[in-house]
């Protein structure tokens, strides 16, 4: 579309400076997932009220963390609404838009980290709570993470929230797949490393010049 030769083009993802701790499944009163997205028609909030709701039918006591500024305020006002009708209240909890060390603090006292966003770029937000070090859960259609070979370490995949809800149950009981997920955060947070990162832009800058492509 804009006539750029693919080898003018060199993937890189962006760095990620959460820091990674063990986790284990732990027997809780209520399950806390969390969702780092600001509330927009891309990010997809409604439907991950729906989530909750299927959680609770499945007599799961769970608590979502929406994390990020307030962005649409009438799908924001259409998620209340859905809480309200669907007696959600205290099963949702918008924090709204906080600084990046109070997003660490609430991330950590999470226990499963979801997106339900129609699209990604990069994908933050999931590759924050994969590097912290929770089971992170993400819709098929988020294509630009299932394609990220260049980073090469994947959440948990689902078509749908019904399969999202399943597998949230799956973490939840079952402790070794839940570590195994958990584990992926120590190996990203090396692959995503700042410094890593900056050197793979500096060595792609000077390939470009070298080869005479700037």
């Amino acid at each position: 579309q804009y006539n750029v030769s693919p080898s003018h083009i060199k993937v890189i993802p962006r760095t990620v400076r959460f820091s990674y701790s063990s986790r284990v499944c732990k027997p809780r009163e209520k399950v806390h997932l969390v969702y780092i997205a600001a509330v927009r028609l891309q990010k997809n909030h409604l439907l991950a009220m729906r989530l909750v709701r299927e959680l609770l039918r499945k007599k799961i006591n769970v608590v979502l963390n929406c994390i990020g500024a307030i962005q649409d305020t009438k799908i924001y006002e259409e998620c209340n609404d859905y809480i309200k009708k669907n007696n959600m209240e205290g099963h949702v909890v918008f924090h709204g838009n906080k600084p990046f060390m109070e997003v660490e603090k609430i991330v950590a006292q999470c226990d499963i980290n979801i997106s339900v966003s129609n699209w990604e770029t990069f994908g933050r937000g999931i590759y924050e709570g994969m590097v912290v070090g929770l089971p992170t859960i993400i819709l098929e259609k988020l294509e630009c993470i299932k394609m990220a070979t260049c980073i090469g370490i994947y959440p948990c995949i689902v078509k749908d929230i019904f399969d999202m809800a399943k597998t949230i149950e799956r973490l939840i009981c079952d402790n070794e797949f839940y570590q195994l997920e958990s584990v992926k955060g120590e190996r990203l947070q090396v692959v995503l490393d700042e410094n890593r990162i900056y050197q793979m832009v500096c060595k792609s800058y000077k390939e470009f010049i070298d080869n005479g492509k700037i």
